[in-house]
């Protein structure tokens, strides 16, 4: 443990943390990436086919489907209170309150959109096997994977135009 090596304050740590999540948002390497691309990439495993030759017995939920939905889910619906926290400590990241309008567009997507909504359509997270094989039904999840792409390429051009402005 040892001792303390810098005091920082929370408004700093706030701080810091959100003018790096624009830099995890834009990862993408051969195998895996982050942000609007993670949705891209895994509405076009869905509508592709991936999983057309898979039997029941080799289809885990978990890992093919459902813990990509519980980042959606979660990042939809639990960033709020982190970025009211950084807002509250840095009163000028007032950006935030359109980035948390943003993830909450991508909750309603999840589960909030009068039948239209992944849970309502079949794609939320009681995903079958027989859903994603069923090219109508998988291209209608894709399709809504598709629009949480596009809500986050909005929250990085948020994050990006408001962190630029507090570095000029």
């Amino acid at each position: 443990m040892g001792n303390r090596k810098e005091d920082r304050s929370l408004a700093k740590i706030y701080r810091e943390a959100i003018f790096a999540i624009p830099r995890h948002m834009s990862i993408k390497t051969d195998t895996y990436c982050f942000g609007a691309e993670a949705f891209r990439a895994w509405a076009r495993d869905i509508e592709n086919g991936k999983f057309d030759g898979m039997k029941v017995e080799e289809f885990d939920t978990w890992s093919y489907y459902t813990n990509y939905l519980c980042v959606l889910a979660t990042n939809g619906t639990a960033s709020h209170e982190f970025l009211r926290r950084a807002m509250k400590f840095n009163p000028d990241m007032v950006f935030l309150e359109e980035v948390m309008r943003l993830y909450k567009k991508t909750a309603d997507i999840w589960h909030n959109q009068n039948g239209e909504d992944l849970e309502a359509i079949g794609g939320g997270f009681n995903i079958t096997l027989e859903t994603l094989q069923n090219k109508e039904k998988r291209a209608r999840i894709a399709a809504k994977i598709r629009e949480c792409g596009d809500i986050t390429d909005q929250i990085l051009q948020v994050l990006n135009e408001g962190l630029q402005t507090l570095k000029e």
